[in-house]
């Protein structure tokens, strides 16, 4: 996944909370202009939803990056 330069991305997190954990719904679409989200991933842990959004938000760095070089 890599958006274009000037492009809008959305990352909807939704945690709900159960007996001894939380599970956690991200929804990462790239464009805000899709009706639906590209990826839906379901984690229980903290950490890895952590890293997904954090993947997500790095492939705009590395986007922009790559346009002004």
């Amino acid at each position: 996944m890599h958006p274009k330069a000037n492009q809008t991305g959305i990352c909807l997190i939704r945690a709900e909370a159960q007996a001894n954990l939380v599970m956690i719904t991200i929804h990462l679409t790239q464009d805000i202009s899709q009706k639906s989200a590209e990826r839906v991933i379901t984690v229980a842990g903290v950490e890895e939803a952590v890293d997904t959004v954090r993947a997500f938000l790095t492939s705009f760095t590395e986007s922009s990056q790559t346009e002004t070089v």
